[in-house]
């Protein structure tokens, strides 16, 4: 079949991967402050402010106050990270909505695919639950599943990292597995994810239900697990099987590789709202993700997806991704058993 040629994006390729760094200098680091700070501790940072301004206006006082983000007990502190984020950018007026408990965040989170990111920052650091999305020059010729893909970092600590790919489905359903007839009916239909290259076999779940049992929290909004009570809460018609992403296999790094790998520039690193991650992508659209969070994250961010999607106007689709040529796999953990 001939090959479909089209334009490279106006993006330089480095002479050696250590230049292939964004020219976007990442967001000062600064000392956050605690997410425990009492409300006592916040109208006493208030009064300062308002002492300070006290040869102002009325409206003056009332501006300071606003620039001062309120961190309670239960404050999400990433959504606290983001709004210290927008203010020092001047962009207040596209501050996310007021920071929430773990629980509000539950019950806010989409379960439908139409949900978008309402914040997305860079960071310097990766850390567990942040967001990698791959540089659009590299995984061209090998690890073809990588490129332009964005990834959920599961978990990150001195033994490594682990991470499942957002965008990219299978050509396969839940229905079609071995172990899949055991879940509720409903959830045959349910897309099937390429997590990554390793752990062949291994299949996982993520949603946004933290009320289910057995769940690993990601981040406020976002689990792992629970796959028999997720079964039970479907069957009794409580939550839509939609609402839940299946993924076989996931992505890992040694201890280190991953910081050596952003130094690098493979990686962009990226915080962003829960709401993203829950999206369902189809085979023709698998970049959609990565670049909405380009998109959000503005600047030369922006610019670069921009280019990118020129590109891929004119390249053919890319076939559907069978698990690196192998089989599906054998079974789904969890019988899928009521009580």
């Amino acid at each position: 079949m001939p090959t479909t040629v089209f334009d490279t994006p106006k993006v330089a390729r480095p002479s050696h991967l250590s230049e292939l760094r964004t020219n976007v200098a990442p967001a000062k680091a600064r000392r956050l402050p605690s997410s425990r700070l009492q409300p006592q501790r916040a109208a006493q940072l208030r009064a300062v402010a308002d002492d300070d301004a006290s040869s102002g206006s009325k409206e003056d006082k009332d501006d300071d106050e606003i620039k001062i983000p309120y961190a309670g007990v239960d404050t999400d502190w990433r959504e606290f990270r983001a709004r210290l984020v927008r203010q020092s950018a001047g962009d207040a007026a596209h501050s996310p909505a007021p920071v929430r408990s773990g629980e509000e965040a539950d019950d806010a989170a989409p379960s439908s695919a139409s949900s978008s990111a309402t914040w997305a920052h860079v960071l310097k650091e990766p850390e567990k639950g942040c967001l990698l999305l791959a540089h659009p020059l590299m995984f061209t010729h090998q690890q073809t599943y990588f490129s332009q893909a964005f990834i959920l970092i599961t978990r990150h600590d001195e033994g490594g990292s682990q991470g499942v790919i957002l965008n990219r489905p299978t050509a396969y359903k839940i229905g079609q597995i071995r172990g899949g007839d055991a879940l509720c009916p409903d959830f045959a239909e349910c897309p099937l994810y390429l997590g990554g290259d390793v752990g062949r076999g291994i299949t996982q779940v993520m949603h946004s239900h933290g009320r289910l049992k057995d769940v690993e929290e990601i981040i406020p909004g976002l689990y792992l697990g629970g796959v028999d009570a997720a079964t039970r809460a479907v069957r009794k018609e409580q939550l839509d099987p939609l609402s839940f992403k299946w993924f076989t296999s996931y992505a890992g790094w040694g201890p280190g590789q991953l910081h050596r790998e952003i130094e690098n520039g493979v990686w962009f690193c990226a915080a962003a709202d829960a709401s993203i991650m829950m999206r369902h992508v189809d085979h023709v659209n698998t970049t959609s993700l990565w670049h909405d969070i380009l998109q959000i994250m503005d600047g030369d961010y922006r610019a670069l997806s921009d280019e990118m999607q020129k590109c891929e106007q004119r390249r053919t689709p890319d076939p559907k991704v069978e698990f690196l040529g192998e089989e599906p796999p054998e079974e789904i953990q969890g019988s899928g058993e009521s009580p």
